[in-house]
């Protein structure tokens, strides 16, 4: 399994992800895709930062839930599972574990994001 190399050795991005979408629906699929992740995805990460400052965990929650679907389509594992657990403790109503968690969730949104980024820039004609 090919991955992108990461500024944190957790943090890559599985390129049998982006193989997929490419065999399913070519790189215009690919690129609505990655589109549609940045634009989703700075609304759900300030959603999820302002819903914590509100301690109202259902909305952290559903943003949770929504941005590790899309991080998993386009490989971005790491983001995944740590966006995946946020949800979960979001759902246990522990706000302090989850406060505690996301410093470094947001450091693994940016380098993911970045990633994404630099891996959208070898389609665009």
């Amino acid at each position: 399994m090919c991955m992108s190399k990461p500024s944190d050795p957790k943090i890559s991005l599985d390129q049998t992800a982006f193989t997929h979408l490419l065999e399913v629906g070519g790189t215009d699929l690919l690129l609505q895709l990655i589109d549609s992740f940045f634009k989703r995805s700075v609304i759900l990460v300030e959603t999820i930062l302002q819903a914590m400052q509100k301690k109202d965990l259902e909305s952290v929650q559903f943003a949770c839930h929504t941005l590790k679907t899309q991080a998993s389509y386009l490989g971005a594992h790491h983001l995944h599972q740590q966006t995946e657990a946020l949800e979960l403790l979001a759902r246990k109503n522990a706000f302090s574990e989850l406060q505690a968690r996301l410093p470094d969730w947001e450091k693994t949104y940016h380098q993911s994001a970045q990633l994404i980024k630099e891996e959208q820039q070898k389609y665009i004609k």
